[in-house]
């Protein structure tokens, strides 16, 4: 009789022992789910702060070149204008 009591319990507990186990493995996933988000929004954040950073560099370069393009169109016009007379 104690022997089957004895198996008894140690069916019951690894039982639930393995319920606990796979309710902490769940609990562990879906921390680390959590923090695995969260490292993503940062780097997703950095990762726009970049992308801005080089559109403002690409528009300012742009204007620039329109710039000088300009000057260069008018310093042409000027002396072609100068040939013909």
């Amino acid at each position: 009789m104690i022997l089957l009591e004895f198996l008894g319990g140690i069916v019951i507990g690894l039982i639930f022992g393995s319920i606990f186990l796979m309710f902490l493995a769940i609990l562990i996933s879906w921390i680390m789910s959590e923090v695995n988000a969260r490292i993503l929004e940062k780097k997703r954040k950095e990762y726009n702060r970049y992308v801005e950073r080089k559109h403002r560099e690409f528009l300012n370069l742009k204007k620039e070149y329109l710039k000088y393009k300009n000057k260069l169109s008018k310093l042409i016009s000027k002396t072609e204008g100068a040939e013909n007379v």
